[in-house]
């Protein structure tokens, strides 16, 4: 922990002197780069570094460029800077441990990209999300809402691509820990899980694919965020009913100024059900079915609508519902087959980090104060 926190100090003291030095001589903040010790470079204002203080979706992404791939960067002389995020209006420690400290130092980030082989490139989306059901509640709130061809088989692909990658850097690294030091493994290690909810209350496999996902793939991550925004807009979660107005409240943030909290692959392979249950701490949910539904029987999703009463759900393949996390969910029982879908999170701080999935707000209030 100690070498840790020396090195996000004087990663944070060396970027401190680069931009006083640019700031003496003029030069334009836009074209510096922060560079990692293995000659990697990111965007010094990247989606997913400061994804809270943007809040129009991007129309282009910026690019980031990892190992040997090579994807089409943003000039730095562009001027439009609409498609990018903007800098933080004040000091982030979130940003300074991304840029200086985390995700491109680490080998198997390199690894990871390897291991996904051809999917490995963001694939944009090709489809046209559209809204077909709003689910209410007994006071006739909107509480959930159905979204077909919410994502494209492509982007499903890249997912899938990238959840094999982990569990097999995963598996490489306990195989030859010569390969990664012993904190990256065991910052890895925790990105999949044989998650069990308790004796006779259902389960899943999880694959926790943030904070890999904004960075490997974001424009999945950007699709995931656009379908809540659609639903965002179609349940009017942002008008105060009574009276029309906006609503200012954290419980209704519009979700691209949203932080990913966590984004994860569920397979419900030997698991036969998932127990009514809120997934408290986030604000919105997105499940994006990619399976079809005659590939297993049972498992619908189902969400209370009132104390005594549910609404059950089997989405069509690449279609999604998008709900707020505090109302009680869960999966039926699998009678037979195999149920698989991918679940994001959003909350209201920033997007987790490596080795730190789906965070409790004690967890990221100590993460962020260390």
């Amino acid at each position: 922990m100690t070498t840790r926190h020396f090195s996000r100090t004087f990663g944070q003291i060396i970027s401190f002197i680069v931009l006083l030095i640019a700031l003496c001589n003029g030069v334009n903040l836009q074209s510096i780069r922060p560079f990692s010790s293995q000659g990697q470079t990111i965007l010094s204002s990247s989606p997913f570094v400061f994804r809270r203080y943007q809040t129009k979706p991007f129309s282009r992404q910026p690019s980031f460029i990892l190992s040997n791939i090579n994807i089409p960067s943003i000039n730095d002389n562009d001027s439009n800077t609409d498609t990018i995020a903007k800098e933080p209006e004040t000091s982030n420690a979130l940003s300074q441990y991304w840029i200086n400290d985390e995700l491109f130092r680490k080998k198997f980030i390199v690894e990871l990209q390897r291991s996904m082989g051809s999917k490995r490139e963001d694939i944009s989306s090709s489809t046209s999300p559209t809204v077909t059901t709003i689910h209410r509640n007994k006071a006739g709130n909107a509480i959930a809402v159905e979204v077909a061809s919410a994502i494209s088989s492509e982007e499903v692909a890249t997912m899938r691509a990238l959840s094999g990658g982990i569990k097999k850097c995963i598996e490489q690294g306990k195989e030859d820990s010569s390969s990664m030091d012993l904190d990256e493994i065991k910052s890895f290690e925790v990105h999949f899980e044989h998650r069990s909810f308790g004796e006779g209350k259902g389960g899943n496999d999880c694959t926790y694919l943030a904070p890999f996902l904004q960075a490997i793939a974001p424009g999945v991550a950007e699709t995931v965020k656009g379908i809540a925004t659609l639903a965002w807009r179609a349940a009017s979660w942002n008008i105060d009913l009574e009276n029309g107005e906006n609503i200012p409240n954290d419980n209704h943030f519009n979700p691209m100024s949203m932080g990913i909290r966590t984004s994860e692959h569920l397979s419900y392979n030997g698991w036969r059900s998932l127990e009514a249950h809120k997934d408290v701490g986030s604000i919105y949910t997105i499940m994006i079915s990619i399976k079809d539904p005659e590939d297993y029987e049972g498992g619908e999703f189902f969400l209370h609508n009132s104390m005594f009463e549910s609404t059950n759900v089997k989405l069509d393949k690449f279609s999604a519902i998008v709900f707020k996390s505090n109302n009680i969910h869960g999966v039926r029982p699998i009678t037979s087959g195999h149920r698989e879908s991918f679940v994001t999170e959003l909350w209201i701080n920033d997007d987790s980090p490596i080795g730190m999935c789906r965070p409790t707000e004690e967890q990221w209030e100590t993460f962020i104060s260390s």
